[in-house]
């Protein structure tokens, strides 16, 4: 019975050993099923690769050759320099700085210009505003000597320095006209109104004019004439002619006159005095 007992016990255990066996083969089997299945995946990858028939001595020459060269290449770079990296940190740290001066540097141009700019929209406003004062005393002195309208223009208002000035008249039933298509005697009496405006934006106490009226007729020389007599009474004017309508209209008349031998002597007549004793 005992011998019953432990055959009985052997084969339970083979049978147990069996199984287990037969667990374990499952087991492999389905790793290598797996492995079986990422393989063919690979293969796939690799499909449209053509193979290499008769190239492999050929591409295997050209490889060597190749290391030759490069080989040769890095011989010739000589011995490595152990100092590199350390100048190289000494670059980089100099790269750094310049790089940081730069970005001061920008500032500070991006400072000055906002400085630069600033300037410039205040000599423009100043600009601006002295044009439009001398532009309406012009408007105002051409009104009182000719019948109709003159005017001064800038060439680019946007960017006055960066254009002349125009002056543009016209005169009473005639078309515009700029100073350069007008008279010798209509530019010279135009062009001294512009400078009598330009003094306006800082007046003087004292002018002087030496001949100013020689190109001028006589109805311009009239005109002109009683222009100074108006802006003598805020400034003194001083005036070289020889045209005998400015002269009449002068509050003192002073003249050299030759006296043979003896040389020249000056000579002077209060013509508002004279005028005033003939009237009575």
């Amino acid at each position: 019975m005992r011998r019953l007992s432990d055959d009985k016990g052997k084969l339970e255990f083979e049978k147990e050993r069996v199984a287990r066996g037969k667990q374990l083969e499952e087991v492999e089997r389905a790793r290598l099923e797996e492995r079986l299945t990422e393989a063919k995946a690979r293969v796939e990858e690799f499909k449209d690769v053509q193979p290499l028939e008769g190239k492999g001595k050929k591409d295997e020459a050209a490889l060597l050759a190749e290391r030759r060269k490069l080989d040769e290449l890095i011989s010739g770079l000589g011995t490595p320099n152990l100092a590199a990296i350390e100048k190289y940190g000494q670059r980089v740290k100099e790269l750094e700085e310049q790089k940081a001066r730069l970005a001061q540097l920008e500032s500070e141009k991006a400072a000055v210009m906002a400085i630069i700019d600033e300037i410039e929209k205040k000599k423009k406003a100043t600009f601006m505003k002295s044009f439009e004062h001398v532009n309406a005393s012009f408007v105002n002195l051409f009104r009182e000597i000719f019948p109709g309208k003159g005017s001064l223009y800038l060439e680019s208002p946007d960017n006055p320095f960066e254009g002349g000035l125009t002056i543009q008249v016209q005169l009473e039933n005639k078309e515009i006209k700029y100073l350069e298509l007008m008279s010798g005697g209509e530019k010279s009496l135009i062009a001294l109104l512009f400078l009598f405006a330009l003094q306006s934006a800082s007046p003087g106490s004292v002018y002087v004019l030496d001949e100013a009226d020689a190109a001028l007729d006589q109805e311009n020389s009239r005109k002109l004439s009683l222009l100074l007599k108006e802006l003598s009474k805020k400034s003194q004017f001083v005036v070289v002619t020889h045209n005998e309508i400015v002269y009449n209209n002068a509050n003192c008349l002073v003249g050299v006159a030759m006296q043979g031998r003896q040389g020249s002597k000056i000579v002077e007549v209060n013509l508002a005095q004279m005028n005033a004793e003939s009237k009575q």
